[in-house]
């Protein structure tokens, strides 16, 4: 049981780090912000 709670937080937190960038340039869009070049880089 702790496992599978262990797993899904894990799982999450990957999720979450992998679709952060595509969000910030869903919201820069939806934003009505001009359009910029976004570099593939880490924000922590």
């Amino acid at each position: 049981m702790i496992y599978l709670i262990y797993n899904g937080i894990v799982s999450a937190l990957m999720l979450a780090i992998f679709y952060a960038p595509y969000a910030a340039a869903y919201r820069d869009i939806r934003g009505g912000a001009e359009p910029v070049v976004v570099e593939p880089t880490p924000s922590l």
